[in-house]
C-alpha cells in the first residue's frame, strides 16, 4: 500500500489550495474532473464534489 505521500505526488501543484467558491456547476464539474484521480487529500475535488453532490442550480 502506498504511503501517503506517494500518494500525494500524483496530485496538482494546486490540490492544496483553498476555494472560494464556484461560480457555476459547470466549473464545479471542470474542477471535480481535472481532479478526479487525485484521491481524498486533493481539497479541489472535495469542494467540486460537495458541490456538485448538493444539487445548487445554476
Amino acid at each position: 500500500m502506498p504511503t501517503i505521500d506517494m500518494e500525494r505526488d500524483v496530485t496538482h501543484g494546486d490540490c492544496d489550495a483553498d476555494l472560494n467558491g464556484f461560480s457555476s456547476l459547470a466549473s464545479a464539474s471542470a474542477v471535480m474532473r481535472s481532479h478526479a484521480s487525485h484521491g481524498p487529500f486533493c481539497m479541489p475535488y472535495l469542494a467540486a464534489h460537495a458541490y456538485v453532490s448538493a444539487g445548487v442550480e445554476d
